[in-house]
């Protein structure tokens, strides 16, 4: 059984939800399994022509890689930047899966509006998208993946949700009280993930080094990290290489994870982060805020909120509950092993339709 993943997630590092996803399949034996991947040539220009013609909704080169499909018994298409690979192969009578794991139509509509002010007057542009996106994947998918409860509901029909599992879980960290504390953040660095108001709360705490793993793609967030001597970014890495760069933290330091995305738009509102599981799964208290899916975890006791950052810094009895609650919820929801075993029964269920 071949199977194509049509994916424009980052190979190089590669993308974590990709990553599980390839192996997970290719430890089946039966199971002949390829990455069809965003070409990175020329990838600004590119990006300019698809925002012209496409509005940034779709990726017009990913038409280049329809041949492909012909190759595989079944085509795994992640995110609607490639939703039309779904429209061709089902036509073809391939077996199909779609999977997202944003709300495209409104992150993508907010984008367009920032970089547009004029879009901001057309919100029909959501209706419209909204409807394409559905309307292809209701009549072309055999399964639509989604990783929030949020999007479950937004598409509803052949719908399985599978949480996004940590690459992390492996590791935990120990309430140990002769260890400093350090802050840490795993992801894109921006100001709608709450990047400015990390940075002020860290200038408060001169006594704490803070740790960023990820982008920073805003000049005057990097020039306020750099001029920071108690800050350490390292750019974007992959799963390897972060596990080993984690546990050099755990040995050192009890951290504290920062989770501060802003609901500025209905995807980013409503949408599991990655960061949440990944400090879950460590035993990382969330320091976050009230945005749902992160208040969620922090009311089931993974994290507090970032005005309560006193009592989690003064009582070693607080952190230790957290971290302990923290491993604990993720194992019961998040785990790599459930993630597995929904990704390799939606396989066998379509393959034996």
């Amino acid at each position: 059984m071949k199977i194509g993943i049509f994916s424009p997630y980052s190979i190089n590092p590669i993308h974590p939800r990709l990553e599980l996803l390839y192996n997970t399949l290719s430890e089946v034996e039966e199971y002949d399994v390829d990455i069809i991947s965003r070409d990175i040539k020329n990838i600004r220009l590119k990006t300019k022509i698809n925002n012209f013609f496409t509005l940034g909704f779709y990726d017009l080169f990913s038409f280049s890689k329809i041949p492909k499909i012909f190759k595989y018994d079944i085509i795994y298409v992640q995110d609607m930047l490639y939703l039309w690979i779904v429209f061709f192969a089902k036509l073809c009578g391939k077996k199909v899966i779609y999977e997202t794991l944003d709300n495209n139509v409104h992150l993508n509509y907010y984008h367009l509006a920032q970089r547009v002010t004029f879009f901001k007057r057309l919100p029909i542009l959501l209706n419209i998208f909204s409807f394409l996106e559905r309307m292809i994947v209701f009549n072309f998918t055999d399964k639509i993946i989604v990783n929030s409860d949020a999007l479950n509901e937004y598409f509803k029909n052949k719908t399985e949700v599978i949480y996004y599992a940590s690459p992390l879980e492996k590791m935990k960290q120990r309430n140990d009280s002769n260890k400093d504390i350090a802050f840490l953040y795993l992801g894109w660095f921006t100001p709608m993930k709450g990047s400015k108001e990390i940075l002020d709360l860290v200038e408060k705490y001169p006594l704490y080094n803070f740790y960023i793993y990820g982008t920073i793609s805003d000049r005057e967030l990097r020039e306020r990290v750099f001029s920071n001597k108690n800050i350490i970014h390292k750019m974007r890495m992959n799963s390897t290489e972060l596990n080993l760069e984690i546990k050099k933290l755990l040995d050192k330091y009890y951290l504290l994870g920062f989770s501060l995305t802003k609901s500025i738009n209905l995807s980013n509102a409503m949408q599991e982060i990655n960061k949440d599981m990944d400090y879950m799964a460590l035993g990382i208290p969330i320091i976050g805020n009230r945005r749902i899916p992160t208040k969620e975890k922090i009311e089931k006791g993974c994290g507090i909120y970032l005005e309560n950052l006193e009592e989690i810094l003064n009582y070693q009895n607080i952190r230790k509950k957290i971290s302990e609650d923290s491993i604990k919820y993720y194992y019961k929801k998040y785990s790599i092993s459930i993630y597995q075993n929904k990704i390799l029964n939606i396989v066998k269920d379509i393959v034996n339709v």
